[in-house]
């Protein structure tokens, strides 16, 4: 199986101008995302909290400049799995190791 996660980044635009004193302004603006694919996850894996913290963990970032959060997590059987269901041609999915 494979897990399936697709994100979206944001850029604060109003931390550009921020002298780091006080709280940063808040102007977020939407720039994309990206397609992230775990391979060779079994039943335990895929059952296993800890096991989707960690993947949590390993994409989603975030401070007063950047953000990155998952919008959508799947499971998918590699018999089932087509990237262009989750990517775009020109895209590049980010294989992601554990």
């Amino acid at each position: 199986m494979k897990i399936v996660i697709c994100t979206q980044h944001v850029e604060n635009y109003g931390a550009h101008d921020w002298n780091g004193e006080g709280k940063c302004p808040k102007y977020w603006k939407y720039k994309g995302g990206s397609t992230y694919v775990v391979s060779d996850v079994d039943i335990s894996d895929a059952t296993d909290k800890s096991y989707w913290s960690e993947i949590t963990d390993a994409v989603v970032s975030s401070d007063d400049y950047w953000q990155e959060y998952i919008l959508m997590m799947e499971v998918v059987d590699d018999t089932d799995f087509d990237i262009s269901k989750y990517c775009e041609h020109w895209e590049k999915p980010i294989e992601l190791e554990l």
